[in-house]
This record gives structure tokens, C-alpha cells and sequence, in this order.
């Protein structure tokens, strides 16, 4: 078992490479932090997974965008969405329409936001994958206004974007919304903006 996925009091946390999840480390040494091509393995014994590399030639088509992770034998793509995902309209927009582009060409697309801890139940709901050891605390929030990576750093169709994908992990919605109360400052949590989003009343 990866040594990284041991328990702890302070929470794990998933990022795209393992370089990124040395730096944030770096960071953060209380806590632990994980590269998706560490644990990809974990949930997909054996296959292969290409990073970050063009999408390349299908149906005719060259494509020069670059999905984060794809495995041919599955047919999935998975993309590791940071807070740069809910900050620009323009990155949503090139989200959107990549994705339309990779499921034309039978792809199935996983997309993980970077404030979903991927706790077991998150997992079978995002994967379709059961697994037996709780190894992402769900009691763990995600966000904080002491990390600056909040609803309030991101822009309105981030928030809806945001707020869309915590409708489908209410466990993990209620853990964060709980911190961001908890930060007890609204100009950097942005946690009335959240609640106004998950009930569609953010103008």
C-alpha cells in the first residue's frame, strides 16, 4: 500500500502529478498530499495512463488538446480541475467544449474538482468503483478562506459550476460549507455565495 494513503488527523489530498503533491507538501507538511498517477493505479490495477499528452489524431481529425489523464484500454479521460477551472469563463468555456470532443470519440469523462475529497463514497459515485479502506477523511474540508481557494476567488459561472457538482456529493458540500461558515469572513470565503448557488438564487 502507498505509504502516502496512511490515515491522517490533518487529511489527504489528491492533486494532478506528484510533483504537484510534493510542492503543496512543501506547503502544507501537516497534511498529506497524493498524485493522481500515484493513485490511479490503485483503482485500475494494471492499466496504463497517459498524461497530459495531445489527444492526437481520431476520426480523421487531429486534435492538439491535452487531457490531463487517458487510458485507451478503458476509454476514460480523467481531468484534474484546480481553482484556475472556476476562476476564468474562457476556462470553462475550453472545459466544455473538450469534453464534448473527447465524448464524441467514446470517451468517458471524469472530471475531479479540486475541492471533492475522493472519499469512498465520492469514488463509487465518480468512478463506479467500490473500495473498502476510507483512505480521504470526509470529515476533511477541502476549502478555506486561509487557503485562497474559495468561492469567493472564483467568478459567477464558477460559483454555478461549483456549486452544480456539490449537488452531487452533499456530504462533501456540507463539510466545506461548514468551514467556510467557520472562517467567519464572507469577503474570503464566499460562503453565502455557495448557499445562494446550490438553491439557484445567484444573480
Amino acid at each position: 500500500m502507498n505509504d502516502k494513503l496512511q490515515k491522517n488527523p490533518k487529511g489527504t489530498y489528491i492533486r494532478e502529478t506528484r510533483e504537484m503533491a510534493e510542492n503543496a507538501a512543501k506547503k502544507n507538511p501537516e497534511c498529506n498530499f497524493i498524485g493522481l498517477d500515484e493513485y490511479l493505479p490503485t483503482l485500475y490495477p494494471g492499466k496504463t495512463w497517459i498524461h497530459d499528452k495531445p489527444f492526437g489524431k481520431r476520426s480523421g481529425k487531429s486534435y492538439r488538446i491535452r487531457p490531463d489523464y487517458l487510458c485507451e484500454e478503458e476509454k476514460i479521460i480523467i481531468e484534474f480541475d484546480g481553482l484556475q477551472h472556476y476562476t476564468n469563463p474562457a476556462n470553462i468555456r475550453k472545459d466544455r467544449k473538450n469534453q464534448a470532443i473527447y465524448e464524441g470519440e467514446g470517451f468517458k469523462v471524469i472530471r475531479i474538482p479540486y475541492f471533492i475529497n475522493l472519499t469512498k463514497e465520492v469514488i463509487q459515485e465518480m468512478f463506479g468503483i467500490t473500495v473498502i479502506d476510507e483512505k480521504f477523511d470526509p470529515a476533511v474540508p477541502s476549502m478555506s478562506a486561509k487557503w485562497s481557494n474559495t468561492p469567493a476567488y472564483c467568478c459567477y459561472q464558477g460559483i454555478m459550476r461549483m456549486a452544480e457538482e456539490f449537488k452531487r456529493y452533499p456530504q462533501q458540500y456540507k463539510v466545506n460549507i461548514d468551514q467556510l461558515e467557520a472562517d467567519n469572513d464572507e469577503e474570503l470565503s464566499g460562503a453565502e455565495l455557495l448557499k445562494a448557488a446550490m438553491k439557484g438564487k445567484l444573480f
